[in-house]
């Protein structure tokens, strides 16, 4: 019911203002399903369908989780169609790779390559650090798909803050699919590729 109640707080939101830019962090901890689509997903889709927000999704960290069960593969809701789901490279440099625990796809059918992208998220080769909690002049180092996607919708923004109007939503997202290095990577590992 918890995941119902939250849901029904994301609906609240999205309909009280017309956002432009939006990361989405959290969901429930279930890999997608072929079979169904997932309420927080149809929901989602249905808010982005006019293509006047550009939304990130959160992949998932469950991608260390039993690959034959399908335990690892992107968790809801980032297997929507019209929003990007963010997965997590190890390394902000060249030389970074698809982070263990980043969900894997393939997404379901007609967005099979999921995740769409992967940003950095950190590793235990190379964190990510946060303002602490605790002490909020202090930097901890922490890892995740949920650090990751709001990185790469800062990226989306700049990308509006430079051009401006002049480019759409979509052309964001193409921009950045464009630029996505893949390092010789499966599409199911990391989507079009790596933000530069």
């Amino acid at each position: 019911m918890e995941l119902y109640r939250t849901l029904g707080h994301i609906e609240d939101i999205l309909l009280s203002n017309q956002y432009e830019f939006i990361n989405l962090s959290l969901g429930p901890d279930l890999p997608i399903d072929d079979d169904e689509v997932h309420p927080w997903t149809s929901l989602i889709d249905s808010y982005l369908a006019d293509g006047n927000t550009f939304m990130t999704v959160a992949a998932g960290n469950n991608g260390e989780r039993d690959k034959l069960a399908g335990l690892c593969r992107i968790q809801v809701p980032s297997d929507c169609v019209n929003a990007i789901a963010v997965g997590a490279s190890d390394r902000i440099g060249d030389d970074w790779s698809r982070a263990d625990y980043s969900a894997v796809g393939p997404g379901r059918s007609p967005g099979r390559i999921k995740p769409d992208l992967v940003a950095f998220g950190g590793s235990v080769k190379e964190y990510f650090h946060i303002p602490s909690d605790v002490y909020p002049s202090q930097l901890v180092p922490t890892c995740g798909t949920s650090f990751a996607s709001p990185y790469l919708l800062r990226m989306a923004a700049g990308i509006r803050a430079i051009l401006g109007d002049q480019v759409s939503i979509l052309g964001i997202k193409s921009l950045l699919v464009h630029t996505a290095q893949q390092n010789s990577q499966s599409s199911n590992e990391v989507g079009w590729g790596k933000v530069p």
